[in-house]
């Protein structure tokens, strides 16, 4: 009887090929179902129903996204990927993980207790209270960025220079999640993905930028991403800004660029942070996300 796994995604494209084809070739049988399919349904022993599986679970789960929507939806999504382990179903990454990594004011929150640096960063939903602290940034001669709390890919990503360029509150569903605008020296851009397994660092790859991007952390369309130095102890490489620290485990595989494809929500939890810098600049990696903290 063929193995299944459900990958939940709403956009499989080249990402939801590739684990296919890695499923097939491990001898399991890939389904991509968005989670939005998914009920409640307690006329099942489960309790739980998935389309294509009948009164069947699958024999495990890969969550390459959970879908955004009300607070009542998204909540409902995440309850399916908290039941599933409790059935024996195994899910990757663990929602705990995923809850952590998509929350960006969670994810500073946990970066700041790990000891972790990052840039100064506030989060309020007071829109006179963001006024101020831009007005003050920019009186010190700095500029801020304007994120979604839950965002992606670099979208709603803005640089705010003037008091002026402050959207209202309801453009970002009440929330101001603002970090101090780190420019780059050189006019580009460059930061390391670095992907985590099992406790281990298993590949990384390095992403160039230029100023001209419209997102600051992103290959441009035209760009290409590069291999990493191998194995570089990144504790004794110097910063520009500080030195990184690297809670966790620091051994790591030959990195290769072809790793740059799992750019996720759903794989960064696993216990990976992303270093988004100038080149100079060095990445850093611990188990701040895993299900334990």
């Amino acid at each position: 009887m063929t193995r299944r796994i459900v990958i939940f995604t709403d956009d499989p494209g080249w990402h939801g090929r590739q684990l296919k084809r890695a499923f097939a070739r491990r001898g399991y049988a890939a389904d991509y179902l968005s989670l939005t399919d998914c009920r409640v349904d307690l006329s099942q022993a489960s309790g739980v129903a998935i389309p294509g599986f009948g009164h069947a679970l699958p024999d495990g789960v890969f969550v390459r996204g959970v879908p955004g929507g009300t607070l009542e939806q998204v909540t409902l999504r995440l309850d399916f990927l908290h039941l599933l382990p409790l059935l024996g179903v195994p899910v990757y990454n663990p929602v705990r993980a995923i809850e952590k990594s998509v929350d960006t004011a969670m994810t500073s929150l946990l970066l700041h207790r790990a000891g972790i640096p990052t840039p100064p960063t506030w989060v309020t939903e007071s829109e006179s209270h963001a006024r101020a602290l831009l007005m003050r940034e920019i009186a010190l001669g700095h500029n801020l960025v304007l994120k979604p709390l839950f965002g992606s890919q670099g979208k709603g990503l803005m640089r705010l220079a003037s008091p002026a360029d402050l959207p209202p509150g309801e453009a970002y569903q009440g929330v101001y999640y603002l970090q101090r605008y780190i420019g780059g020296e050189t006019g580009s851009w460059e930061d390391y993905r670095i992907l985590v397994a099992g406790g281990k660092s298993r590949a990384a790859m390095t992403r160039k930028g230029t100023a001209g991007s419209t997102t600051w952390h992103r290959v441009p369309p035209a760009g290409r991403p590069r291999p990493t130095p191998n194995c570089p102890d990144w504790r004794k490489t110097p910063s520009a800004h500080s030195t990184w620290s690297t809670p966790g485990s620091t051994s790591c595989a030959t990195p290769k660029a072809v790793c740059a494809f799992w750019k996720s929500t759903a794989f960064r939890p696993g216990a990976a942070c992303k270093a988004s810098s100038r080149t100079t600049s060095p990445p850093c990696w611990s188990t701040i996300f895993s299900t334990g903290m």
